[in-house]
């Protein structure tokens, strides 16, 4: 099962009843003020479940009824908040009620990889309270390749001048070939509406794969197709693939658990857990969350506590957190299975060095 679960839902409330009815009671000569019980939340569409080419499960917070769904392709990949009033093209469907808190859509026809869709419909529950809602779930994708994180830079560097001239970076290693559309790498130091959503890309078995954090020049490209030496930047190779964040500031923390989920909110393929100096528990919740999805899933060896951190005391824009060993036959990690390489061996696009940092 591919799960979509929504951080962000763009909802208008069509319907929202009357909270105070009143009364006068002439007798006493008095205007008195009833308040009517009840419940007058509408309800929240809390999950999309994307099953297969043609299937979507939609989860609400509380039982429903049915009264309208649509989906159509979308041009490209916007924003949750974007109100969609209307499709080019609306793709043929049945909806019906699961069970009392679930809708099960089924599309005539595929979706197609590498592609956007847009949802939109509308829901009442027994209250008569009413949800009208909208989303973007991206196509069905069953071609992911087996895909792990390889290197890690949580700093950014910095010319003579103070210009920024050097991104944070998260590098991965394909195992397997396959498409990256709608995989998710996501930082719980960042935050759950922060995520990043691989584009649809053809990789190879044996590809690096750098996801630089922020885009600094405007030859920071993303290398979607075979031509792998279009990026210009530092820290870009010619070599292997680059793709870029577009964003201006820092998304990666010292002290964070960084996840490789099969697509928004699901599976976690893989994890890396961080700490700058030594804690007693996680600073943030979403850090405690994120932690326990990870061993859940069987994504880190290691427990959820902070104490199964790999330690980022000593990184600096000249190291690197680099995972040692066989990549390509590599299986779930913890921390022994990283290494603070040695100063001047960042190695994005390259194979990782084996050298460790010694103070």
């Amino acid at each position: 099962m591919k799960t979509l679960n929504l951080g962000q839902i763009a909802a208008l409330f069509m319907i929202i009843p009357a909270l105070l009815s009143c009364n006068t009671n002439s007798a006493e000569g008095t205007e008195t003020t009833d308040f009517i019980s009840g419940d007058f939340s509408p309800p929240k569409l809390v999950s999309i479940d994307v099953l297969d080419g043609k299937t979507l499960k939609l989860g609400f917070s509380k039982e429903i009824t049915p009264v309208a769904v649509q989906v159509g392709e979308i041009e490209q990949q916007i924003n949750e908040n974007a109100f969609l009033t209307s499709f080019e093209t609306e793709m043929p469907l049945s909806f019906s009620k699961e069970n009392k808190s679930k809708l099960s859509v089924v599309l005539e026809e595929e979706t197609e990889l590498g592609k956007y869709y847009g949802i939109q419909g509308s829901v009442t529950d027994n209250g008569g309270n009413a949800l009208t809602f909208n989303s973007v779930f991206a196509a069905y994708n069953d071609r992911m390749p087996d895909l792990i994180l390889s290197e890690i830079q949580t700093d950014m560097k910095s010319g003579k001048s103070g210009t920024p001239n050097s991104a944070e970076f998260v590098e991965l290693f394909a195992q397997t070939s396959g498409n990256l559309a709608g995989m998710c790498l996501y930082s719980a130091y960042d935050g759950e509406t922060c995520r990043y959503e691989f584009p649809a890309v053809e990789v190879q078995a044996g590809e690096y794969i750098t996801l630089h954090m922020r885009k600094l020049e405007n030859v920071c490209l993303d290398e979607l197709e075979d031509d792998l030496t279009l990026s210009g930047g530092n820290w870009s190779s010619d070599t292997a693939r680059d793709l870029w964040v577009n964003n201006n500031s820092a998304r990666l923390g010292k002290t964070d658990v960084i996840l490789l989920e099969e697509r928004k909110n699901g599976k976690v393929m893989d994890a890396l857990f961080l700490s700058e100096q030594k804690k007693d528990s996680w600073p943030k919740n979403t850090e405690v969350i994120a932690a326990n999805r990870a061993v859940k899933d069987g994504a880190w060896k290691g427990s959820a506590d902070i104490s199964s951190a790999v330690s980022t005391a000593n990184i600096t824009t000249t190291r690197s957190i680099s995972r040692q060993g066989n990549l390509m036959t590599a299986g779930k990690a913890d921390k022994n299975d990283w290494l603070l390489t040695a100063t001047g061996t960042i190695s994005p696009g390259k194979p990782n060095s084996t050298k460790p940092f010694k103070n």
